[in-house]
């Protein structure tokens, strides 16, 4: 169990599907001790699961669930979880040599309900499930790196400020992150 430390006074209440849940305005993130060795890294040619309850408003952007990552002087090379457009996407990028893949799922979440997500990344397929059943599956063959050794980890948000000069947040509700 990695409980995260709260920065930017990020909300707790009991409007979670599982007791509490963190509540995001958009510009507050959660994010844990980097140094944590129980933690998973992101590997391009492993097996990456992230799953989580979800339930956040129509937005038109995106809004990362959860990142990890590492950085290298301004920029950074992480994975996403997150939503684009209500669909769920897993996102590789390395902003260091400015390659990414990006794979989307078809089903909308962004309808203020909770919805329990999963997104698996296993080779060059991305699987997507929300609330138990199958979603979608994309193979992607895009340049992925591999998290050797993490430095960042977020819920609720990403900040992309070294080299893009934006933060990612979400607004809504998340409980029960699990990787």
């Amino acid at each position: 169990s990695n409980d995260g430390t709260d920065q930017g006074g990020v909300t707790v209440d009991n409007a979670g599907v599982v007791a509490a849940s963190a509540y995001f305005d958009g510009t507050n993130h959660i994010s844990l001790q980097a140094n944590n060795a129980s933690l998973p890294l992101y590997s391009q040619t492993g097996r990456h699961m992230a799953s989580a309850w979800v339930k956040t408003p129509s937005r038109a952007e995106w809004e990362v669930i959860y990142a990890e990552g590492v950085s290298s002087g301004s920029c950074r090379s992480y994975f996403e979880f997150s939503l684009y457009y209500d669909e769920l996407a897993h996102i590789w990028r390395d902003e260091t040599n400015d390659n990414s893949a990006v794979s989307l799922s078809t089903v909308s979440v962004g309808d203020n309900q909770w919805h329990h997500i999963v997104g698996i990344h296993s080779g060059d397929l991305d699987s997507f499930y929300v609330d138990g059943g199958f979603a979608t599956v994309q193979t992607n063959s895009g340049d992925r790196g591999t998290i050797n050794a993490l430095t960042r980890f977020a819920i609720g948000a990403l900040d992309r400020t070294g080299c893009f000069n934006t933060v990612q947040n979400i607004i809504g509700y998340i409980d029960e992150v699990r990787l």
